[in-house]
């Protein structure tokens, strides 16, 4: 923000219900907590935070600060309109939720449902309220929306000791009527219709939990607040120390691993651009290639720690991570590599979602027994190097000893290669093979010795020759780790069903140079929640997440249900623009589905298209003996797309 921008809020708890709805206990705490952070940690003035509240036990309260429909959709109209472009908008909604039969089978289906916050007297839905947040949007405002409030079926209210909770967490948040009969309102629970919200959005939107989930509230202190917006505060302190702003990936992340080491099976959902800085700089921080994991666990006496990436991440046993405090400076998740880690730690332990590691003596600037659980790891160094033959060649041999004396200068820790330049001693299977063509350019050839298309070409006269070939073959490896990427032989894969279905591209799409659309449906049979993202692989060996949208996390699908099929559009990346115009042109895509049975992140393994100046292009978004269910699983579809006078735009074959 400049220094001209204002910060303004929008809060509504809701304790105290008419009859016949039940009561709530923790959402006058939640707006009072979170008031007192806007106010003192974030300097914003107090009458720029509107807040309506319905606290239990009062038996008078203003109908001016009461959270009925009309003053809260009066608020969202006031600050809308008195809010100047680059201004903060904070709302925060605590209270019942609902689903009900939608409102506007235009938007959705006929048997569609609006997800709705209930205000005293009155609903706000889904669109309603989507349309608020997409005006502010629309106007050049910073906004966060955070929704801890209910949206699935009623239960009654009980409560559980706290080991039976986990740890200090007391009790569990339920909505239901005083009277069985009555109308019921389910648990503390955010879910997102698909149909409208699953969307790009230019907000930040944070939600309790997943769908299947129950939104609880805790008591910490004999203080009771949602477990969202508790969790939510505390990650948001756990910054207070940070030198470079902080993007809402590294606080998602942050809050996920608090809110799993809490003991509760609820997962908050964020929605919208993820490497956006938090709290009004409208900037964003640039994506990390590298894997970046949270501490789940910690156990101080044998000095390791447990991380929530794990062999569906590509973590290995003997990778070395380097872990840091929230606090600790860094850009979002792109750490200042010039600051010393808290420790170091060595995987020991891999699993399918989840790693252990242990400490690695001497490096480190802090003291193990202060980690706490939401500590960042970003990856130093990987255990296992990809295996680089170089295939020797009279006509390129100055070149070749060039290469011999210089590559080690340009090996990544983090993504490492290794180049073996007497094939007799080299190990027998090489991931990749290097070669000479009779152009004099370098060629790579695959495992199985393909030679690879589409590579950029370097010729064994360029002054910065093997900085370029190293590019390549770093680029390559990186690639090749997500194509090659695939459950265990021993488990077998859940019941679902996905399906691509080649459609017509029209007129005014070809024009633009779309090459072939694909229609991507997928269905849950399974009887439990699996999570889904979707990679598109391209021809010019870039890795974009096509779903869910803005490098989401997994998205997840309910047993039996589907996700609402999307388009995928294909064209041809920059380095083969020019080709794609001949009529024998053909390229190929990989689109890879990966399933897990948990929320998980893949943007790690997202890369840039390679182009023929090797300078990173833009993403490019083509816009379960009885068998063991093992925690991931992974699907490939090829899609095969031709220039414009071969008949037929596209083949889809399964691998």
């Amino acid at each position: 923000m400049s220094s001209d921008s204002k910060t303004w809020a929008l809060l509504i708890g809701i304790d105290h219900y008419p009859m016949p709805y039940s009561s709530l206990h923790g959402c006058k705490n939640d707006v009072d907590d979170v008031s007192l952070v806007l106010r003192e940690n974030l300097q914003v003035p107090p009458e720029n935070i509107l807040t309506f509240v319905s606290p239990n036990g009062v038996l008078y309260q203003d109908p001016a600060s009461s959270p009925t429909r009309a003053n809260v959709v009066a608020a969202l109209k006031k600050i809308t309109d008195e809010a100047s472009e680059g201004d903060f908008v904070y709302i925060h909604y605590s209270g019942h939720g609902d689903r009900v039969k939608t409102a506007r089978p235009d938007l959705k289906t006929a048997m569609g449902v609006d997800e709705v916050l209930c205000t005293l007297e009155a609903d706000i839905t889904d669109v309603e309220f989507g349309g608020f947040l997409d005006t502010m949007a629309e106007k050049g405002l910073l906004v966060l929306a955070v929704l801890d409030c209910c949206h699935s079926g009623g239960a009654d209210r009980n409560a559980q000791t706290a080991e039976q909770a986990g740890g200090d967490i007391a009790n569990i948040r339920r909505r239901r009527s005083h009277h069985q009969d009555a109308k019921t309102r389910g648990w503390r629970n955010a879910e997102i219709v698909q149909s409208w919200f699953h969307r790009n959005r230019y907000y930040n939107f944070i939600a309790a939990c997943q769908t299947h989930q129950h939104a609880t509230e805790c008591t910490i202190n004999n203080r009771t607040n949602g477990v969202l917006t508790h969790y939510f505060i505390q990650a948001l302190k756990s910054f207070d120390k940070a030198a470079s702003p902080i993007t809402y990936q590294g606080l998602q992340s942050v809050l996920d691993a608090m809110v799993r080491r809490s003991g509760r099976h609820q997962q908050p959902i964020h929605l919208g651009p993820l490497d956006r800085i938090i709290f009004g700089a409208s900037g964003s921080a640039p994506a990390s290639s590298v894997i970046m994991a949270n501490v789940t666990g910690i156990d101080h006496d044998l000095k390791s720690l447990f991380l929530d990436k794990g062999t569906v991440a590509g973590v290995c046993v003997g990778d070395i991570y380097d872990v840091y405090r929230p606090g600790q400076s860094f850009l979002g998740l792109g750490f200042n590599f010039e600051s010393e880690p808290f420790v170091r730690v060595v995987v020991e332990e891999v699993e399918s979602l989840n790693s252990k590691a242990t400490q690695n003596p001497g490096v480190g600037v802090g003291t193990w027994s202060d980690i706490t659980v939401g500590w960042f790891a970003k990856l130093f160094r990987r255990a296992n190097a990809a295996t680089v033959v170089v295939s020797p060649s009279p006509q390129g041999s100055r070149a070749m000893g060039q290469l011999q004396r210089e590559w080690d200068s340009y090996v990544d820790l983090a993504a490492p290669v290794y180049l073996h330049f007497d094939p007799a001693s080299a190990p027998a299977k090489a991931d990749l093979v290097i070669g000479i063509d009779d152009s004099s350019h370098f060629e790579l050839r695959d495992h199985t010795g393909n030679t690879l298309p589409n590579i950029p070409r370097v010729s064994v006269d360029d002054e910065d020759m093997t900085e370029r070939v190293m590019k390549v073959v770093k680029h390559i490896s990186s690639f090749q780790t997500v194509r090659q990427l695939q459950h265990p032989a021993a488990t077998s894969p859940p019941s679902h069903n996905f399906n691509l279905t080649p459609e017509i591209v029209p007129k005014e799409y070809k024009e633009q140079g779309v090459l072939s659309a694909q229609k991507v449906e997928f269905t849950n049979h399974h009887n439990k929640v699996l999570y889904i993202t979707i990679l598109d692989l391209s021809a010019a060996y870039g890795v974009s997440q096509v779903f869910p949208s803005q490098d989401a996390d997994s998205h997840m699908v309910e047993p039996g249900k589907s996700i609402e099929s999307f388009t995928v559009d294909f064209w041809a990346p920059e380095m083969l623009k020019d080709d794609a115009i001949r009529p024998d042109f053909e390229m190929t895509d990989v689109l890879k589905v990966i399933i897990t049975t948990e929320k998980t992140n893949f943007r790690h393994f997202i890369l840039p298209d390679m182009d023929k100046d090797l300078k990173p292009r833009k993403l490019r978004t083509a816009s379960i003996r009885t068998p063991i269910t093992g925690s991931w699983f992974v699907e490939d579809r090829v899609v095969i797309s031709r220039g414009p006078a071969v008949k037929g735009d596209t083949d889809v074959g399964v691998l």
